[in-house]
């Protein structure tokens, strides 16, 4: 489909502190927020949760007075919040309001994914859709581990499903991304899955062209100014995909440059992005897959290159890292010894000593979650 293709209509000129200064704030790590769990959540669309206590970690260092217990009631007793795939193919916590908005936005290219590998194993249409069938007939009214729901559905699957379903670890991954099935409450370690009409409140449909430009702004909101280049990278998606839908949205966008550099952000934000100022040294210890790490193409607005391999690993690894004023200065690492915590901080350089002090304390923050009293030690 061919869209109206518009340029955004005016263009500013900012400084790179003022950037940093506006995702900082966007992403509750700047100030004194008294914003709850799933606030964060919708303004920073979406908390990586690929692991929990990663996931747990940038709750607590945005939500003042965190604790696994409240996460827990907003996820499996109120249900505001949903765990399921997004991103990336990777799984995050969003707000159950908007969980419709999201799969529609995803899931072209993410089922486009998933029955080309499929067609590896000749599996037709209609078993593609006899399996997710199978998979919602399974979950009335209960929740299932993955192991529970690959012998039910095998049971009664074809010859070319079973062949496909032992290649495929996640036969699951169809429903989640159709928004059929999400995450329910663990069981004894293991991951469940349950029906989303059952689980979630009523979801209205949304349209996938809205849900896209959806997807855009709140991007924007959270990680501009950005590029056509970064929405892809977060998104995970195709450039044609990703740039179809930011051309289509240009005309609520103002163009900024930095540097000659030129990237959008929404026009409504403008005046808090030339606004934007960091009032005294910024410093967080961020985990390991924190959004904010996550949503650019390229890393140098916050990361000298020579340091980015030990930020930035092997297999999709993503380190803990000290945030400083929004840039990495170092990484972190936390260890029960006893009844103490030990947090052990990497710097990449010498650190003023008020900033130590702030990273100690951020550190008692960290503690906080495990009950524990906190030792903070600096290697050179």
């Amino acid at each position: 489909m061919t869209r109206h293709r518009s340029k955004p209509e005016r263009t500013i000129t900012v400084r790179p502190e003022q950037i940093t200064a506006f995702r900082l704030a966007r992403h509750h790590l700047s100030r004194a927020s008294r914003a709850g769990i799933v606030e964060v959540c919708r303004d920073v669309a979406g908390i990586q949760a690929q692991v929990m206590s990663a996931a747990q970690q940038a709750l607590a260092a945005r939500v003042p007075d965190f604790t696994r217990a409240r996460l827990q009631d907003e996820l499996w007793e109120k249900h505001r919040l949903v765990r399921t795939s997004a991103m990336r193919q990777t799984l995050h916590l969003i707000p159950a309001d908007e969980f419709t908005l999201y799969i529609s936005g995803l899931r072209r290219s993410r089922v486009a994914a998933i029955r080309n590998g499929m067609n590896r194993f000749a599996v037709s249409d209609g078993e593609y859709e006899r399996l997710l069938r199978d998979i919602v007939r399974l979950l009335d009214g209960r929740s299932l581990t993955l192991s529970e729901i690959r012998k039910g559905v095998q049971a009664g699957a074809g010859a070319n499903v079973r062949r496909w379903m032992g290649r495929f670890w996640s036969i699951v991954r169809p429903a989640v991304v159709e928004g059929l099935v999400c995450y329910g409450r663990e069981n004894g370690g293991d991951v469940t899955y349950v029906r989303v009409d059952q689980w979630l409140p009523k979801q209205a449909p949304a349209d996938e062209w809205k849900a896209r430009k959806f997807l855009l702004r709140r991007y924007l909101g959270a990680y501009g100014p950005a590029r056509v280049q970064d929405f892809s990278h977060w998104m995970g998606a195709s450039m044609r995909e990703s740039k179809e839908v930011w051309e289509a949205t240009a005309n609520e966008m103002t163009e900024v440059r930095v540097g000659g550099a030129a990237s959008g952000i929404l026009r409504r934000d403008v005046k808090a992005l030339q606004g934007a100022k960091l009032k005294g040294p910024v410093v967080r210890l961020l985990p390991g897959f924190d959004s904010y790490l996550l949503a650019h193409a390229e890393k140098d607005h916050m990361l000298q290159p020579a340091f980015y391999k030990r930020v930035y690993r092997a297999s999709a690894h993503i380190a803990p890292v000290v945030v400083v004023d929004g840039r990495i200065a170092g990484l972190w690492t936390q260890q029960t010894k006893g009844k103490r915590l030990h947090v052990s901080v990497e710097p990449f350089a010498g650190l003023a000593k008020p900033v130590r002090e702030l990273i100690a304390l951020d550190a008692q923050r960290v503690a906080a979650l495990s009950g524990l009293p906190v030792e903070t030690t600096f290697k050179r």
